[in-house]
C-alpha cells in the first residue's frame, strides 16, 4: 500500500518529521532522513493492510517535495547564497 506525502524542501534537505495519514483514519509521525529525494520510498512498518497471517503489512510513503511558490527577500538571499556555494569549485 502506498501513500504520497508532501515534504517541505527544508525537511527534505535537513531531515525532520512529518505526519502521514494511515488507513484507519489516523496519522503517524514519520522520520524523514536528511537528503531525502523526490520519489523516494519511506517505509512505515506494520501500518499497511493486513496480510495472510492477519499481521498488518507495511505502508510505503512516496515522497513529493514541496517547493516554495513565493520567497521573502531574506529567504531568496539565503537560496542565492546556497546556490553560489554549491556552484563554487572545491
Amino acid at each position: 500500500l502506498h501513500v504520497t506525502v508532501t515534504v517541505p524542501l527544508t525537511t527534505a534537505v535537513l531531515g525532520g518529521r512529518i505526519d502521514v495519514p494511515t488507513i484507519d483514519g489516523g496519522s503517524v509521525r514519520l522520520k524523514v532522513p536528511a537528503a531525502t529525494q523526490a520519489g523516494q520510498l519511506l517505509r512505515l512498518k506494520g501500518r499497511g493492510l493486513p496480510g495472510a497471517g492477519s499481521r498488518a503489512g507495511d505502508l510505503l510513503a512516496v515522497v513529493q517535495i514541496e517547493i516554495p511558490r513565493r520567497l521573502s527577500p531574506a529567504a531568496r538571499a539565503h537560496y542565492e547564497a546556497l546556490a553560489a556555494e554549491s556552484a563554487a569549485p572545491e
